[in-house]
Formats: C-alpha cells, sequence, structure tokens
C-alpha cells in the first residue's frame, strides 16, 4: 500500500482565530501525493467532514484545479499546482524545488538541467538556476534559456518559466541519452501519457466518443501532435482536438462511414473554414513530422491516415 503524505501541522491544525484553510489542504494532499482517494482527507489528521469536504472538492473539480479520474479518486491538475503554489506563498510556505541527480548533472548540458527542472516543478524562478546546487553562471543561463524559448520548448510569463508541450516531448528524449535505468525513463514517459489521457478521456465524454477503434487512433496521434506548435494561431486547445478527432473519424477504417467538413463543423461545434484551414495545414502542408496522406474513393468523400501505418502499408503491397 502507498504511504501517503500528510501536511504539516501548521497547515492542517485549526488556527485560534478563524477557520483553517481547507482548499490549502486538499491541494497540498494533491500536489505532494501521486493521487488521494475520500477517506484518505476524512482519517487523522485531517479529519473532513463529508459535508466540507464535498464542498471543496467540487469547488476544486469546477475550477479544474483538480481531476477525478475515478470514484472517489482524485489528481492535481497543472492549473491547480499554479493554484497551490499562489496559496502556499501567501501562507509564507517555502516551495521546496527538485533537482535533476547527479546522473543529469554530471554533464554540463545546461539545457537539459533547465528542462528538468521546469517538468519536475511546475515553475521555476530565474533565481532557482544560479543558486545551489545547479549554480549556472548568468551568461550561460540567459543564452540556454533563451535557446529553449525559441524553440518553444519553455515559455516565460510574469518572470516565471515552465514547460511546454513541446517541452514535455523533448524531455522525454532528453532522458533517453542519460544513464538511467529503463524503469525511471518508462516513469517519467508515463507521468507525460497520463496527463494527455486524462484531458482525452475528458475530451470523449464531452463530445460522446464512444467507438473504441476512433478511441486508440486518436489517443495515438494526440500524443505526437503537439498543440503549442498551433496555439498561436489556434487559442482554443478544444478545437484542436475538433480537428484531430476529425481525422481519426475519416479514417480508412470506417469505411463506408464518413462525416463532410460541413457536418463534423455543424455537429462538434467548430467553424467549416477554421476546421478546413488546419485540415490542410496538417495533412497537405506538413506542420508536424507525422505526414497524413488521403484516400478519395469519390468527389464528396475523403479518408486520412497516417504515413508507416497499416494502410500505407497495404497500399505499398
Amino acid at each position: 500500500m502507498t504511504e501517503i503524505n500528510f501536511p504539516p501541522e501548521g497547515i492542517y491544525k485549526k488556527p485560534t482565530v478563524g477557520k483553517r484553510d481547507s482548499e490549502h489542504i486538499i491541494l497540498w494532499m494533491l500536489a505532494n501525493n501521486n493521487q488521494c482517494q475520500w477517506a484518505h482527507f476524512k482519517q487523522d489528521p485531517l479529519n473532513f467532514t463529508d459535508s466540507t469536504l464535498s464542498k471543496y472538492l467540487n469547488l476544486l473539480l469546477g475550477n479544474k484545479f483538480i481531476d477525478r479520474f475515478d470514484r472517489g479518486k482524485y489528481k492535481i491538475t497543472n492549473e491547480g499546482l499554479t493554484r497551490f503554489h499562489e496559496i502556499s506563498s501567501t501562507h509564507g510556505e517555502i516551495k521546496r524545488l527538485n533537482h535533476p541527480p547527479k546522473v543529469i548533472t554530471r554533464r554540463r548540458n545546461y539545457e537539459d538541467w533547465i528542462l528538468w527542472m521546469v517538468y519536475n516543478n511546475s515553475i521555476c524562478k530565474w533565481s532557482n538556476f544560479l543558486e545551489p546546487p545547479l549554480a549556472i553562471n548568468q551568461s550561460s543561463l540567459s543564452k540556454k534559456i533563451n535557446l529553449l524559448l525559441d524553440k518553444e520548448l519553455v515559455i516565460r510569463e510574469n518572470k516565471e518559466y515552465s514547460i511546454t508541450n513541446a517541452g514535455k516531448i523533448e524531455y522525454s528524449k532528453m532522458l533517453k541519452n542519460y544513464d538511467l535505468d529503463r524503469q525511471s525513463i518508462l516513469n517519467e514517459e508515463s507521468k507525460r501519457i497520463d496527463e494527455i489521457t486524462r484531458k482525452t478521456i475528458k475530451f470523449f465524454t464531452d463530445y460522446k466518443v464512444d467507438d473504441e477503434n476512433v478511441q486508440f487512433r486518436y489517443l495515438e496521434t494526440i500524443l505526437e501532435l503537439d498543440y503549442d506548435r498551433v496555439k498561436t494561431m489556434l487559442t482554443n486547445e478544444t478545437d484542436f482536438e475538433k480537428i484531430i478527432l476529425y481525422l481519426m473519424l475519416n479514417h480508412p477504417d470506417q469505411f463506408p462511414n464518413n462525416i463532410s467538413l460541413k457536418e463534423f463543423a455543424n455537429k462538434y461545434g467548430i467553424k467549416q473554414s477554421k476546421l478546413e484551414y488546419f485540415v490542410d495545414e496538417i495533412v497537405d502542408n506538413h506542420i508536424y513530422p507525422i505526414k497524413f496522406f488521403t484516400l478519395n474513393p469519390s468527389a464528396e468523400i475523403i479518408y486520412y491516415f497516417q504515413e508507416y501505418g497499416k494502410v500505407e502499408s497495404m497500399l505499398r503491397t
């Protein structure tokens, strides 16, 4: 059984005047454990009542600070981590940073150090890289941070740095360059997959995507297509997810079923012009490394499939 971390007494103990901060306690629990169950909040030393626990969990769920991934089981989201750090700073709690292991810092590849830091800490400040144990000098830090910003692997907001989806993909690749045990690499990659999978399940639920073949192809594709690449032009991530869904619904495996641009746009609430434009960008202009091909059984029907997939193999034979 996994041991659960509980907050220090100063966080969960009821103050002499006023109420304890239930939101802070719940977020602390979820930020410091991989997941928590309803029962964990009910037991000593927290002892939440059902009504209080229900109230604050629903509040946090509504604000998308936490995610209920199974009955009575909760995880914190990226937004929740940001909120947790905001609350912690007002409570005077000092956030303890995670630093890269020696197997990584042994090589003076500062880009890898920075990527590791922003992946394993929700946000980092400039000073976090200057201070021991990293102690990167100012000029090297400036050069490497700017490189990562230019590559859109890291973003800077309010003088704080965080990792992008593209950065998470690069981080997974980077780990393979080091003498880490295979399980460590798999664990890190599974974190990224788990985050995307949870978002995908919500998307399937919201838009009633029930076909398991479509679900599988969608998840397989969304893991390789980075939303950050089109974020400046396509500000709504849900629209991006809908565009990928359109391609998956028009895979040759769906034959004879097919959905037109107009029909899809009306059904899923996306502008047809936007859908058509980004399908062209992905399929014809190859804005992603993954190549898509088309099959046109008639002038009105188009099917899409990926390079190196089963359909391409069949067509090559």
